[in-house]
């Protein structure tokens, strides 16, 4: 038994036979599928890393003791912090969610689950990197360094 094309169908594929109607190669929609995936990872990564000063910034407020040196170094982080990062993982989301939206199967979902989801996951990647021993080592390394090569 063979089903019968429904009337929609019909008129599309007669539009694609005389050519008024072109379709894009798979090509063209796998380079749009990794360029919303890297630009949501982007854009994902970038909001991580300004949850990660906001974590830090309330970290250092809560502090029970003075953190002279956390609260320098929180000044310092601020003072040269690149506040375009904000701007641009925005950007960044909303650029991949209007790819996902018009070019993915996203359509499925409302807009307002997408967002929520790469802003879910950016805060909790941020809040993760917070708590992780991430940060310029070098003082301790070049201390360690010092009194190791001593023994011999």
């Amino acid at each position: 038994m063979k089903k019968k094309p429904s009337p929609i169908q019909e008129t599309v594929m007669e539009k694609i036979s005389t050519g008024q109607v072109r379709m894009h190669s798979r090509l063209y929609y796998s380079l749009i599928t990794l360029a919303m995936i890297g630009i949501g990872l982007a854009g994902g990564v970038l909001l991580a890393y300004v949850v990660n000063i906001a974590t830090y910034i309330i970290r250092i407020q809560a502090a029970t003791t003075p953190a002279y040196g956390a609260r320098s170094n929180l000044a310092s982080s601020l003072a040269s912090f690149p506040w375009g990062v904000l701007f641009l993982a925005v950007a960044c989301i909303a650029l991949a969610v209007w790819l996902m939206r018009r070019y993915g199967r996203a359509y499925r979902h409302t807009l307002i689950a997408i967002i929520a989801t790469f802003f879910l996951a950016s805060v909790a990647l941020g809040i993760g990197l917070s708590f992780m021993d991430l940060g310029d080592h070098s003082d301790e390394q070049n201390m360690r360094g010092r009194g190791s090569h001593i023994e011999r």
